[in-house]
C-alpha cells in the first residue's frame, strides 16, 4: 500500500486524515518534547494500531509503507508507531498462551511498548540481569532497571525481557507480556534527547506482578532472530526513509525559492539515486522475511547479515541524505523553525546509527561470518 496522497489535500480517507493530524502536531511534539497524543489517537482512530490485514507479504508491505508515511509526517510519531508494530509482530507470531492473557493487544488498539535494555548491561539486548521470580502464589514478578523505556507511561502493554528464572544465565531470556496496569514505574532518568524528543524515552525502575502465563514459551533468542530483529530493521529503515524524504522536500523548496533548483539538479538526482538503492535493499529484505524459511546455520547467518546490513546502510544513508540536503539548501535550512528548516530532521536522524549501534552490529556480523565459514569448512 503506497501512501502517496499529498497531506494538504482534503480527503475522507482515514489514513490521509490521520497522517495530516500527525504532521500538524509534529512541531509541537518536538518543541515540547512530549508524547504525540493527537497523532497516536488519530492513527488509532484510523485502525492502524492493529496488525495490517492480508497475507504476510501484503501485510508487511502495508506496514512498511505506513512507517515511511508516518515517519515523513513526524519523526517521533513514526518511531513510536514502528516500535509498537515490532512488538505487535512479536506477540502475534510467538505469543501463544501469553497472547490469550491479553487478546486486546491485537484487537483493542492497545499501544505496545518494550523494555529490552538494562542500565547494567550497557544496552545489550541479548543479556538480562533481572529475572522472572515466583511470588509463591502462582504468579511471576520481576524488577528491572530499564535504561531506556520509550513512551511507557502512555502504553497499554509492555513486553519485558528477563532471565528465565533466578538461576538462569544472562543470555537465557524470556519475553513477558505485561499490561501496564500491572506495572509500577518509577522514573529514575529523564529523557532530554537531542532528537526523537516525543518518544519520552526515560529510564525507569520497573516492578511488575503477572500470571505465569504472560511469559512467552518461545525463547527470546528465537523471537529476536525470527521477528524482532528483522521487523525492527525494516520498520526503522522505513521511518528514516520518511525523514530523509521530508528533508529532500524541504531542500527542494528552499532551492526553488532561491532560484537554485536547476543548478542543484545533479546533486538532487544523486540523492534520489542513493534513496532508490536504499529502498531496493529494503524490498529485498522484505522478500527474505516473507519467503520460505531455511533454518540452517548458513541461511540463518545470511539472513541476519542481510537485516543488520540493511540497518547499517539505512541509518548511514539517511544521515548523509539529510546533511547533503542542508548543504544544498544553505542558510534557509539552518534552523529549527520554518518551512525549510532542517534542524528537527538533523537532530532526529542522528539517533539512527545509535539505535542498536552500528559498531556493535558490525562486530556481530564479523563474528557470524567467521562462524559460517568454519561451518562450511567442516
Amino acid at each position: 500500500m503506497a501512501i502517496s496522497v499529498p497531506l494538504d489535500i482534503p480527503s475522507t480517507d482515514p489514513t490521509v486524515e490521520a497522517l495530516a493530524c500527525v504532521r500538524d502536531h509534529a512541531c509541537a511534539v518536538d518543541a515540547e518534547a512530549r508524547f504525540p497524543v493527537e497523532g497516536i489517537a488519530a492513527l488509532r482512530g484510523a485502525g492502524w494500531l492493529q496488525p495490517p490485514e492480508g497475507q504476510e507479504d501484503e501485510a508487511l508491505s502495508t506496514l512498511v509503507s505506513l512507517c515511511r508515511a508516518v515517519g515523513e509526517a513526524c519523526s517521533s510519531t513514526g518511531l513510536i508507531f514502528a516500535m509498537h508494530h515490532i512488538m505487535l509482530a512479536c506477540l502475534q507470531r510467538h505469543g501463544g498462551e501469553a497472547l490469550q492473557q491479553v487478546p486486546e493487544a491485537l484487537t483493542g488498539q492497545w499501544l505496545l511498548a518494550s523494555s529490552t535494555t538494562e542500565q547494567a548491561t550497557g544496552g545489550d539486548i541479548s543479556r538480562s540481569l533481572c529475572a522472572v521470580r515466583d511470588d509463591g502464589k502462582g504468579n511471576g514478578f520481576l524488577e528491572k532497571d530499564a535504561s531506556v523505556l520509550s513512551y511507557a507511561e502512555q502504553s497499554d502493554l509492555i513486553l519485558v525481557t528477563a532471565r528465565r528464572d533466578a538461576q538462569a544465565e544472562e543470555s537465557d531470556q524470556v519475553l513477558v507480556a505485561i499490561p501496564t496496569r500491572d506495572v509500577r514505574l518509577r522514573r529514575v532518568r529523564d529523557w532530554s534527547g537531542l532528537g526523537m524528543r516525543g518518544t519520552e524515552s526515560h529510564g525507569y525502575r520497573l516492578l511488575a506482578r503477572f500470571p505465569r502465563a504472560c511469559v512467552m514459551d518461545v525463547p527470546y533468542t528465537e523471537i529476536l532472530r525470527q521477528t524482532m530483529q528483522p521487523y525492527s530493521h525494516l520498520c526503522w529503515s522505513a521511518v528514516w526513509y520518511g525523514i530523509a524524504r521530508r528533508a529532500v522536500c524541504k531542500a527542494t523548496t528552499a532551492l526553488r525559492r532561491s532560484g537554485g533548483l536547476s543548478s542543484a539538479g545533479p546533486a538532487l538526482a544523486a540523492i534520489n539515486h542513493r534513496m532508490d538503492r536504499w529502498w531496493a535493499m529494503q524490498t529485498q529484505a522484505m522478500a527474505l522475511l516473507t519467503g520460505p524459511l531455511d533454518d540452517g546455520l548458513v541461511a540463518r547467518t545470511r539472513r541476519t547479515s542481510v537485516f543488520n546490513g540493511l540497518k547499517i546502510e539505512a541509518s548511514e544513508t539517511a544521515r548523509q541524505v539529510v546533511m547533503d540536503c542542508l548543504d544544498l539548501a544553505g542558510f534557509p535550512a539552518y534552523g529549527d523553525t520554518g518551512s525549510c528548516a532542517l534542524g528537527p530532521e538533523i537532530r532526529d536522524i542522528l539517533s539512527a546509527p545509535l539505535m542498536v549501534s552500528n559498531s556493535r552490529l558490525r562486530t556481530a556480523m564479523a563474528a557470524s561470518a567467521a562462524l559460517s565459514m568454519r561451518e562450511r569448512a567442516v
